[in-house]
């Protein structure tokens, strides 16, 4: 199997159904994305009837003619519907000439937010040679699917197979044709042969270029010639100027979804369901902050049960004070990191549970600490207290309002699959702290301490219950974008303070390769449970596309 793959490049699509104005499509169809490409063919196309152009027609000639593609696509969130007025287009009254002056027409951008911005279309017949190269050669000039502010980045995936098996499927939703529509619960449009010269016919190119060659003659000429003009353009076009038209002849096929095919992937100990609290209300604060927000969350919790005795998945310490030998509740920072404009700012916090924690109980144990607003009965609310923040003795406390999200329509960083979906290399967000000091000396044999620190980092995998990772690199410098070093600093991770004091535990970045895919939420080291060692998978691998790595020195 092969597939033609996208990727929306701003994590949103902007596309409205056949049929309703206001309605957002999602997934897109199959119409859809070879429209998108046969835009690309036309627009590129510069001299018609050339070897490049013939091989591009040939590719969707051959593509129209293909089996509907089988559909893989996550879930997405639909943005709230808002009416935007805009003026229309230009008029030749003088007094509508600025756009201020003119009418305004409602218009409307249904707006998807897909919970994974990449999607695959499956096709079974594996095309020839020729027509992987048209493709090849074509896909890259896609550059909207939809609105124009739906950009995307297209590319043919020869073997989708491996995509499988890497698990770069988990979390999508598998459409499929079904053979009666009966059997299915939504309508795709899908392209069958002729599409193209449908999309031809529709355009009406040669007959907009013939008026419009006409009508500059019929500016030039004078006298007898401009009205024998004139009386030609009449004749040829009586309704004025040709229009294109809107591409309707398009065959509708029934499609069904389900989850898709689950691969046995490995995991953690911790549960892939994250709690996320967004903030609400309060100062822009940044990654560093991250050991501060954890302690007065923790404290939170703790502060709802009489003698602080919360049970021990929550606090994670026994009946009798003893640190716990279980898994128990992990503090996530959710951090804006990863992408070209990154700064780290923090988007909220989550907490990850272990997998032995029922639902039930989570709910159970934690709505105490939440409020509700007579005015905002929906949102649940929480305060956290920070008392003395900031570097100076004299700062005041802050207090930062948080809200529990339950809403798909939210940031990247604010959606758990951002942190838990599959991948065979996770980067570090906040550093890992050492599960014990290296005896190497750093300074006089660097080459010992390193390969001493990787294989500390390793053996933290096995304390969630990772496999052995395959390869493990560290670094002071942090190999996201955005992410602050892992030196203590004014730009730098604060160190951990070591239990009864006496100095802090020593923390470095790392980028961690495990030979199969594995499920997070991945945290390690010793401060895993209180935001540090949080790692988020890497975008550039698994088949995905994403920003060039970084190197590993």
């Amino acid at each position: 199997m092969w597939s033609i793959s996208v990727e929306f490049l701003r994590g949103v699509c902007v596309a409205t159904t056949d049929s309703d104005r206001t309605a957002a499509e999602w997934p897109p169809h199959p119409a859809r994305l070879f429209m998108a490409i046969a835009a690309a063919y036309f627009e590129t196309r510069e001299q018609p009837e050339s070897e490049v152009d013939e091989l591009h027609r040939n590719a969707l000639e051959w593509l129209e003619a293909q089996s509907p593609p089988t559909l893989y696509a996550s879930e997405a969130g639909q943005r709230q519907i808002l009416t935007v007025f805009v003026p229309v287009n230009d008029s030749v009254k003088a007094d509508q000439l600025m756009a201020d002056k003119r009418g305004r027409q409602p218009r409307y951008f249904p707006t998807s937010l897909p919970h994974e911005p990449v999607l695959h279309y499956v096709y079974i017949q594996q095309p020839p040679p020729d027509v992987v190269r048209g493709l090849e050669s074509l896909l890259p000039e896609v550059v909207r699917i939809g609105h124009s502010s739906s950009l995307v980045t297209v590319w043919l995936q020869s073997d989708f197979n491996r995509l499988k098996t890497n698990g770069n499927n988990c979390g999508l939703l598998e459409w499929q044709c079904t053979e009666s529509r009966g059997d299915g619960t939504h309508k795709l449009r899908v392209a069958c042969v002729g599409s193209l010269a449908m999309l031809e016919a529709c355009f009406n190119g040669p007959a907009i270029d013939e008026f419009s060659v006409m009508n500059s003659k019929i500016v030039a000429a004078k006298g007898k010639a401009k009205k024998q003009l004139k009386q030609e353009l009449e004749r040829k076009f009586p309704n004025g100027m040709p229009a294109g038209l809107y591409p309707i002849d398009w065959r509708a096929i029934y499609y069904n979804h389900r989850a898709s095919e689950k691969i046995e992937l490995g995991g953690t100990c911790f549960d892939t369901e994250l709690l996320v609290l967004s903030i609400l209300d309060g100062p822009a604060l940044g990654l560093e902050t991250t050991l501060q927000l954890a302690g007065a969350l923790r404290k939170k919790i703790h502060d709802q049960y009489p003698d602080r005795k919360s049970p021990e998945w929550l606090g994670g310490h026994q009946a009798d004070g003893a640190p716990s030998t279980k898994p128990h509740v992990a503090i996530v920072p959710l951090p804006f990191v990863g992408s070209q404009h990154a700064d780290g700012h923090l988007l909220g916090l989550a907490m990850a549970f272990p997998h032995h924690v029922s639902k039930r109980d989570r709910v159970a144990e934690l709505a105490g600490m939440f409020y509700q607003k007579a005015d905002a009965e929906e949102d649940w609310l929480v305060d956290l207290e920070l008392p003395g923040f900031g570097r100076l003795s004299n700062a005041p406390g802050l207090t930062i309002t948080m809200k529990r999200e339950v809403d798909r329509v939210r940031a990247r960083a604010l959606q758990g699959s951002t942190w838990s979906r599959p991948a065979r290399v996770w980067e570090t967000v906040t550093p890992i702290v050492l599960d014990r000091y290296p005896k190497q000396n750093r300074v006089k044999n660097r080459l010992a301490w390193r390969a001493e620190v990787e294989q500390i980092v390793a053996a933290s995998c096995r304390n969630i219950d990772a496999p052995e990772p395959l390869r493990v690199t560290v670094n002071h410098n942090a190999f996201i974008s955005g992410v602050p070093g892992a030196r203590s600093g004014k730009t730098g991770f604060p160190g951990m303070p070591k239990p009864g004091g006496g100095g802090v535990r020593f923390h470095v970045h790392a980028r961690i390769e495990f030979d199969q895919p594995l499920c997070g939420p991945v945290m390690l080291g010793a401060g895993r449970f209180v935001g540090y060692g949080l790692c988020r998978p890497a975008e550039n691998t698994d088949g995905r596309r994403g920003p060039k790595e970084r190197a590993d020195d």
